[in-house]
């Protein structure tokens, strides 16, 4: 629980930790997400048991119903992505692209974890999966955007062109 609180509180510095070496009280990234990834693929599985896929199809676009089935593939394959983005992006920083696929890894597995408060959300009540998801998204994208700006950001000065950044990433 200390990595969940951690990354939590100051997912940056977290993440610069481990990065550093300081890895003792942390849990390896890709541990960490295949532990939120099978809890994930666990509630999503409840779901589609106890008749959640029924509506959420009546509900939904073909594009929605396709990242509803598929939401975890997505994730996985932008975590590449998303490294070589910030790579190309914050290129005077000390990261090297491995790094920052170790520093993805840590925040695709936590976006998967606050991702599991809708998806217990929409199991108990089903209704609210179309008012919630932009919500979330919204979330999970600030917490991208407060991950790497605390990561980026080591002498925590205010700087608003590492702001920029990050919104452009």
């Amino acid at each position: 629980f200390f990595t969940i609180k951690e990354m939590t509180t100051r997912p940056g510095k977290t993440i610069r930790e481990y990065i550093d070496g300081k890895r003792v009280n942390h849990f390896p990234p890709l541990t960490y997400l295949l532990i939120l990834t099978s809890l994930f693929v666990f509630i999503k599985s409840l779901q589609f048991t106890f008749g959640y896929r029924e509506i959420a199809i009546k509900r939904s676009s073909e594009f929605d119903q396709f990242l509803d089935r598929n939401v975890l593939f997505v994730f996985l394959l932008l975590i590449p992505f998303y490294a070589l983005m910030y790579k190309l992006f914050h290129r005077k920083f000390r990261f090297n692209y491995w790094q920052l696929l170790v520093a993805q890894t840590f925040v695709i597995g936590h976006v998967l974890l606050i991702m599991l408060i809708p998806q217990l959300l929409f199991f108990f009540f089903p209704e609210t999966r179309n008012q919630l998801r932009g919500y979330f998204l919204l979330v999970t994208i600030g917490f991208q955007i407060f991950t790497y700006y605390q990561l980026f950001n080591e002498n925590n000065s205010k700087k608003v062109s590492l702001l920029f950044r990050e919104l452009i990433c």
